[in-house]
């Protein structure tokens, strides 16, 4: 068991989806949590599309789903596909699946999913050390994702181009419209639309090297931090009908933009996309920490002793 509690290892996924100005707030944060103090990665996944192109046509779908046990067996065959193009020697071992769409009074629809993955055979403890192969953090999973015939993965051929090419079909010959996608300006739709064709919810192959991370380290914490903020969203995409002063006379946006964070034992450090630890590295600062404590003690029991014998010779002079 304490073997087990200085092999925890616990990685935290923040994914949030934002769109321009007040149409689309900011998205819950998600969580990645890993341990693998037993050979065995839990992946949590909540992953939240929110957009308002919907608006212009094809309304989205509302519903609720749950795949659990033997219902996600086609669902764990495709992910264990996508893990083992990253690390041969893993799989998924279970998965389960909560989905939901839901409209708002703003006109903005929300697309929530929220995956528990658990892969064996990425990690690995020998002797003294641990080690875990984060390449599965990379997992893109490019096929339909179709339940219930509710389509979960390629969420932007799906939902986002069939708006994209009603609004550019309906511009009158005099309009003009303007589309930023990811940071460059488009007069049309057609690079928007590929870009949109080619996002998928589950694709996480681009996340960079771990090396590209912050790193953040005191000798006394029982815990070592890597944050990555990328420096502009994943997928951001905002377009319009133009305006005479240049401006969107009303804007359909979508964005999806995550900020990362990676939680391991103290003294743990990366080699490429394999993040090491020694477990005596925790009982070290364990033991320091248990010092500490000891020599507080030590020096609070000295303090009252003094103060005792000070008590007991003022009442031997006052008799």
């Amino acid at each position: 068991m304490y073997r087990g509690f200085l092999a925890g290892f616990i990685i935290f996924l923040s994914i949030a989806s934002t769109a321009s100005t007040a149409l689309i707030q900011n998205a819950r944060a998600a969580s990645l949590n890993i341990d693998v103090a037993t050979n065995s990665v839990s992946l949590n996944y909540s992953l939240t599309l929110v957009e308002n192109l919907t608006l212009i046509c094809c309304a989205p779908p509302q519903f609720r789903i749950a795949l659990t046990g033997s219902n996600g067996s086609s669902l764990k065959e495709s992910l264990t596909e996508a893990v083992q193009r990253l690390v041969p020697t893993a799989r998924v071992d279970q998965v389960t699946l909560e989905a939901s769409g839901t409209n708002s009074s703003a006109g903005t629809w929300t697309l929530q999913e929220n995956y528990m993955i658990d892969v064996v055979g990425a990690g690995s403890d020998s002797g003294g050390s641990s080690s875990v192969n984060l390449a599965i953090l990379e997992l893109d999973m490019s096929d339909p994702l179709t339940i219930s015939g509710v389509e979960l993965n390629q969420v932007g051929s799906k939902y986002l181009v069939p708006p994209l090419i009603s609004f550019a079909s309906e511009l009158g010959s005099t309009e003009q419209a303007r589309y930023y996608d990811n940071g460059a300006t488009f007069l049309n739709s057609v690079v928007p639309e590929n870009d949109a064709t080619a996002f998928h919810l589950l694709d996480f192959s681009w996340f960079p090297s771990l090396k590209t991370w912050t790193h953040q380290y005191n000798p006394l914490d029982q815990s070592s931090v890597w944050t990555y903020v990328p420096p502009q969203s994943h997928y951001n995409l905002t377009f319009g009908r133009l305006s005479p002063e240049q401006t969107l006379f009303s804007a359909y946006a979508a964005s999806y933009s995550p900020s990362l964070e990676i939680i391991g034992p103290a003294r743990a450090w990366v080699q490429g996309q394999t993040v090491l630890f020694d477990m005596g590295s925790s009982l070290e600062v364990l033991m320091t920490l248990i010092g500490m404590a000891s020599l507080s003690v030590g020096i609070v029991a000295f303090a009252l002793d003094r103060s005792v014998s000070r008590q007991a010779r003022f009442r031997k002079k006052k008799r």
